[in-house]
């Protein structure tokens, strides 16, 4: 999930900058648009999918929970709703519901309800700045920049800040609080204020890169339930995922520049977005129908079949509708 905000943040942003870059200026309303577009679509069909099926395969005593959980993430607060219960994600005797990971979701969409702004209020404070005193349009996108990192620098370090705090005062709440995970996406939105195309000292990003890739694997092994999160202890995957973007496109022995353009990794990378709302309620519905934690073959055959329907909700109803002209 870290790793998944950082490159999020970096993303958008870069993709907002750029707009301000070619056309001078940013419509927040455009860029909200194009996210419903993107976001909304295959994340209603996989939460009136996964209602139906959870009346039939869940318990009764489950549906309170269910109905209530299954409206959060249609509005993108499960984040909330889950803090308000109380639920520790991590522990192993928690009976989750096939909703409970629209937090990440949730904080996401939240996060880029007030995120463009930020570039928004860069842009006008730029304006009124050539206004007063005119300069070109070189300047004035430098000047943007400048501002805009002001105001991210401000945003991340307030919420990491209030991390460290919540975490260490009330983690399992501090693990779905918005505020405690903005930092995570601004980071990456820092990056893009600055980051470009990386050419110089190959070999010093072929080797961020490497251990950047190395720490994100280990973080997935190490850290634990019993592990404070996120707090200070996120920054170790939110740095190294930050430096392997940093690095960008490295070549050579010992970089995992090989890996990540293999077919298999690509296409996973286009399915991610349909692998993640799909895959938590084929876990939930397994370990509900089977009574007991998959076992390790069990677990293969689950991922499998994540992929298998994310690839086909891909095809056949996310790319449809993301290429539609209308």
């Amino acid at each position: 999930v870290d790793v998944f905000f950082v490159i999020s943040g970096y993303l958008i942003t870069a993709g907002l900058l750029r707009r301000v870059a070619e056309h001078g200026r940013i419509s927040a309303a455009d860029f909200w648009a194009n996210r419903a577009r993107r976001i909304l679509p295959a994340a209603t069909l996989t939460i009136i999918t996964v209602t139906i099926a959870s009346l039939l395969i869940l318990p009764r005593s489950q549906f309170p929970t269910l109905s209530l959980q299954a409206v959060a993430s249609g509005f993108y607060v499960q984040n909330y709703a889950l803090a308000r219960q109380s639920v520790d994600y991590l522990a192993a005797d928690t009976a989750p519901t096939p909703f409970q990971h629209f937090w990440s979701l949730s904080i996401e969409e939240q996060f880029y309800i007030f995120w463009p702004m930020l570039v928004v209020a860069a842009w006008h404070i730029a304006q009124r700045i050539r206004w007063a005193s005119p300069t070109d349009d070189i300047r004035h996108r430098r000047r943007v920049k400048v501002i805009a990192t002001v105001l991210f620098f401000a945003v991340v370090g307030g919420s990491f800040a209030y991390s460290v705090y919540i975490t260490a005062h009330n983690p399992t709440s501090a693990y779905f609080y918005t505020l405690s995970r903005v930092w995570e996406l601004g980071v990456g939105g820092l990056l893009a204020v600055y980051l470009g195309d990386p050419v110089r000292f190959p070999r010093t990003r072929k080797w961020l890169a490497l251990v950047g890739t190395l720490t994100i694997i280990a973080c997935a092994f190490v850290y634990s339930g019993d592990i404070p999160f996120p707090g200070l202890t996120a920054l170790v995957p939110v740095a190294a995922t930050a430096a392997v973007i940093t690095a960008g496109h490295t070549t050579g022995w010992g970089s995992p520049q090989r890996i990540f353009e293999l077919w298999p990794v690509q296409r996973i990378g286009d399915w991610s977005y349909s692998m993640y709302l799909w895959h938590f309620p084929i876990i939930v519905f397994f370990e509900t129908l089977a009574g007991r934690k998959a076992t390790v073959l069990e677990a293969v055959i689950i991922v499998l079949a994540s992929i298998l329907i994310a690839g086909f909700s891909f095809y056949l109803f996310e790319k449809p509708i993301l290429h539609s002209p209308t």
